[in-house]
């Protein structure tokens, strides 16, 4: 039998551990412009029913440019009559939505209501109505349908008009999206050290098996970034949306 002194191991490990920062980023999708970072447009449907509003001097409804963002909007009119489904769609990659629009009341001889459904990704996520009430006002920056809370990646918004019982008006704006931008500034080293103590009148035993590469976990996602603050309009009557 040997005897075996008393047996003190370090054992270091080194491990580069990526330090992540999250960034929330609001990027906007204009009307006519589209996403001012990859440039995409939004897609209008059927072509023949929607007009770019600021130059459509046939169009009955006519907000004001000043107040519309970049100047511009896109308008459509949907019929009870009509046979084909009159919609919009917006594609961005981002982990919240914000989609706004104009809202008309009294225009001589022109259809003013709004009646809009939204699908996400193939699922229904909310509805908008407005009624127009006495007033001629026009009323800007109105949030059709908001969405902070969604998973980071690619999404379609489909916006479509509803006419079962009388004609709809949709006037499009724009649309905010926010992107989380991942950085890797630099790593860091982080050292672990295992102290084992061995006491034996025989042979000693292996070291036990330390867990080696330790697991590493994604950083939660900051919360997103709230809209950029409209300016005050008056109440919108009868407007639902749902996360």
């Amino acid at each position: 039998m040997r005897a075996w002194s008393i047996i003190t191991t370090f054992i270091f490990y080194t491990l580069i551990i990526p330090l992540v920062y999250a960034i929330p980023r609001n990027k906007t999708i204009d009307d006519v412009f589209g996403d001012d970072t990859t440039a995409a447009l939004p897609t209008y449907s059927p072509g023949t029913a929607w007009h770019r509003g600021d130059q459509c001097d046939g169009c009955l409804v006519q907000p004001d440019t000043t107040q519309a963002f970049d100047g511009t909007w896109h308008d459509a009119t949907h019929s009870a009559a009509d046979t084909q489904p009159v919609f919009m769609e917006l594609s961005f990659n981002g982990s919240a939505i914000y989609v706004y629009g104009i809202l008309a009341n009294q225009v001589p001889f022109a259809t003013t209501a709004t009646n809009l459904t939204f699908t996400l990704d193939g699922a229904v996520v909310g509805t908008f109505v407005h009624v127009p009430d006495s007033s001629s006002d026009f009323i800007y920056n109105v949030p059709f349908y908001t969405n902070p809370s969604l998973p980071m990646g690619q999404h379609t918004l489909h916006i479509e008009s509803n006419a079962v019982t009388q004609s709809a008006l949709i006037l499009f704006d724009y649309a905010i999206y926010t992107y989380v931008l991942l950085r890797y500034p630099h790593s860091a080293s982080v050292a672990y050290l295992t102290t084992m103590n061995i006491v034996s009148t025989t042979a000693p035993s292996p070291l036990p098996h330390l867990p080696f590469p330790l697991p590493l976990h994604p950083l939660p996602l900051p919360p997103p970034l709230p809209p950029p603050t409209p300016s005050p309009n008056p109440p919108i009557p009868n407007q639902t949306s749902q996360p």
